[in-house]
């Protein structure tokens, strides 16, 4: 078996030229906004049972960082498979006074809440009209790891204060999601001779990640709530908007 593995590679290496093909990959390097439209209704209840009127009704644009590798099947249709970063955080400061007059003292509140997603998806790629400016339509699948960080800190001088804050979640999970995405692609002239760069390109897509958690839990014993809404589950990611412009490199491979 090995002498005939050896015969096999060296024919692979003396194969003429026109045996042989050039497989462009195409690497993106992806930086962009990121919108969460999660109906936010945990910010709203933990708005009101805190008594923090400042504090945001929905939750923050988000960042986004990420990668792309693109293989060529035809003309038309291409495999892509991409990860990145995401994330949104709400970093919220406010001074309460007491609701007591007569107890006197005021609170310092700060409020933390961050999520991260790590999203890891791959499904195709379609250039209907493949040229030097083209659109692009790209639906995916994936699994989604995704970090929570909600937590208070709270500093007070008020006499036996209730609120103490605290670390809530510090937590990871694992999470689904689907996607689909509509691009341009500007490209270089120089890419048509082989050079490194191949295009410019910008991308709107639409993500759906599933990510619920009963947030307002540990604090029903610090805040007067209903119990239903203290144990219910909110979401924080749920239809995601993702705008992210790209550099995209072309990599040669050899192929037979």
């Amino acid at each position: 078996m090995r002498r005939y593995g050896w015969m096999v590679a060296v024919v692979l290496l003396n194969l003429p030229t026109s045996a042989q093909q050039l497989l462009w990959l195409k690497l993106s390097a992806e930086a962009g906004m990121l919108f969460n439209w999660t109906d936010a209704e945990f910010l709203r209840y933990y708005r009101q049972y805190a008594l923090l009127p400042e504090l945001p009704t929905d939750f923050p644009i988000g960042e986004w960082g990420g990668i792309s590798v693109r293989i060529p099947i035809d003309s038309t249709l291409l495999l892509r498979l991409s990860s990145g970063l995401a994330r949104v955080r709400l970093d919220h400061f406010a001074r309460q006074p007491s609701e007591d007059p007569l107890r006197g003292g005021e609170r310092l509140i700060r409020t933390l809440l961050e999520t991260r997603l790590l999203p890891v998806w791959v499904g195709p790629e379609w250039l209907p009209l493949p040229g030097q400016f083209a659109t692009t339509v790209h639906v995916g699948v994936g699994i989604v790891p995704s970090f929570v960080l909600w937590q208070e800190e709270i500093r007070s001088s008020i006499p036996q204060d209730t609120r103490r804050g605290g670390v809530y979640i510090r937590q990871w999970y694992l999470r689904w999601g689907i996607r689909a995405a509509v691009g341009t692609v500007l490209g270089f002239d120089i890419a048509r001779r082989g050079a490194l760069l191949e295009s410019l390109r910008v991308e709107a897509s639409g993500a759906y990640v599933p990510l619920r958690w009963p947030l307002l839990a540990p604090l029903s014993a610090q805040l007067p709530m209903p119990a239903e809404i203290a144990s219910s589950s909110y979401a924080l990611t749920n239809v995601l908007l993702i705008l992210t412009f790209a550099l995209t490199l072309q990599l040669p491979v050899q192929v037979y």
